[in-house]
């Protein structure tokens, strides 16, 4: 009974402390990283009927949309134009669509010192200074894709990453569904083994894999404490944009 004990105190231990040390260096540790949201509306629609014609400053279309895309700094590093990204912020209309109009229609704080967007049906280019932790900027866009789908936004981040929200909720999934399970079946392991009166031993090493199984969803979990800050960025921009619209995909 000895041993069994002095064995599940240290394996309780040891899980214990690497899991602290995991949260300690999972939110510690330096982040860079952009979100992006777009929530879109319809605002015109030619129809089927072919005597009538939408233009949009002279330009026929069969479908007008306007998209309003938030870019975030979501992680915990302030992220400056030249020295952070590899890859220059680009907004593109879904394929066979054209850009027709693009601004900058908030930044925050409004001290931000974000460039006005170089565009042409194409794609529109986005330059900052820097952007601070939680910062963030809303551009317009107006476009003419025929299928309702969204713009997205390209680019690249030196040491870091672009992101939609729809990429960090993984780690709650993966808690779920391996964490819990193996928890339960730990402590159902331990129970087992002990209405069966096997020897000390065996009961110890049995209470250890079920105290450990405990652990593995505190160990997932720091995974999840890494996207605190991306999924609070995820409800900033939702609540600027205004959840009924977000395009939860940005295919569509």
């Amino acid at each position: 009974m000895i041993w069994g004990m002095q064995l599940l105190l240290w394996a309780v231990s040891i899980a214990v402390t690497v899991g602290i040390t995991l949260v300690g260096v999972r939110l510690t540790r330096e982040r860079r990283q952009l979100m992006w949201l777009c929530a879109q509306t319809e605002i015109a629609r030619a129809g089927e009927d072919d005597r009538l014609t939408l233009l949009y400053d002279g330009i026929a279309v069969n479908r007008i949309s306007v998209a309003r895309i938030g870019l975030i700094n979501a992680g915990n590093h302030p992220l400056r134009f030249k020295e952070d990204l590899e890859q220059p912020l680009v907004i593109r209309p879904p394929d066979g669509a054209r850009l027709l109009h693009v601004r900058v229609a908030k930044v925050v704080p409004p001290e931000l010192q974000v460039n006005d967007a170089v565009w042409d049906s194409g794609g529109a280019a986005l330059e900052f200074a820097s952007l601070d932790v939680k910062e963030y900027i809303v551009v317009e866009v107006v476009h003419d894709d025929p299928k309702g789908r969204a713009p997205t936004v390209e680019g690249r981040i030196l040491g870091g990453s672009l992101v939609t929200p729809k990429e960090t909720w993984w780690p709650i999934l993966v808690a779920y569904a391996i964490g819990l399970p193996s928890a339960a079946g730990g402590g159902a392991l331990a129970n087992y083994v002990k209405t069966l009166g096997w020897s000390t031993g065996l009961a110890g090493a049995a209470q250890v894999a079920a105290y450990v199984a405990v652990f593995v969803p505190v160990v997932l979990a720091v995974m999840v404490a890494g996207g605190i800050h991306s999924r609070s960025a995820a409800a900033r921009l939702t609540d600027e944009l205004g959840w009924q619209n977000v395009k939860r995909s940005p295919a569509g």
